[in-house]
């Protein structure tokens, strides 16, 4: 008494060979795509990080420029102010730009 003919064997092997194989390729395929986009987002997340830094790094260079430029127009309107007032205001005039007064 046979279960099944050698025929539906056949047809069941091949059927569950090739489901077995679909899924394989499927999941291989999908392995690869998977890979393929996470290193694509690394090279983002790296650029980005460099475009940042860059970004930083521009910003810190303006502000030390910034604050070079300010104390240099500090000095030169010291400068001018004391050349402008007469030697005798020269003490007053001192008092009067002290930061603490």
């Amino acid at each position: 008494m046979m279960l099944m003919s050698e025929d539906t064997a056949v047809r069941l092997t091949l059927a569950i060979g090739g489901a077995a194989l679909s899924g394989l390729i499927t999941a291989v395929s999908f392995g690869v795509y998977t890979r393929f986009n996470f290193a694509r987002l690394e090279e983002k997340i790296d650029k980005n990080f460099e475009t940042q830094q860059k970004n930083l790094n521009g910003i810190g260079s303006k502000v030390t420029a910034n604050e070079k430029d300010a104390a240099r127009r500090y000095h030169n309107l010291s400068m001018a102010l004391m050349l402008a007032v007469p030697t005798e205001q020269e003490e007053k005039l001192t008092h009067l730009m002290k930061e603490d007064s």
